[in-house]
């Protein structure tokens, strides 16, 4: 978070991202699935595909590596109550909603 700037202008609301990326874990496309602000958009986008983040590992499914798309959600809001913070995506046990819950 610290490498994306907000400020007075940003919208708030719920952004997904989605990467895909190919079997030797080099991207292929980096997509908004929802957004709320496009500045938002560019910069993580700009984050992901510099060289200081662009490390992705392929991904295995029975020891064959395979491409995959990778989801992930940025809220960005003063409060989390509007939204549906647990990882949907995710296998049950996978996932980081616990630590939300509390919040």
């Amino acid at each position: 978070m610290k490498d994306i700037k907000i400020d007075s202008n940003t919208k708030f609301g719920e952004n997904i991202f989605c990467l895909v990326l190919d079997k030797k874990g080099k991207i292929l496309e980096f997509y908004p699935e929802k957004i709320a602000d496009q500045k938002i958009f560019k910069q993580v986008r700009k984050m992901v595909l510099s060289d200081d983040y662009n490390k992705w590992q392929p991904a295995n499914f029975y020891v064959v590596k395979v491409g995959y798309i990778f989801k992930f959600k940025l809220i960005i809001d003063k409060s989390f109550e509007n939204y549906h913070l647990k990882n949907e995506w995710a296998m049950p046990n996978d996932s980081n909603f616990g630590e939300f819950k509390n919040m």
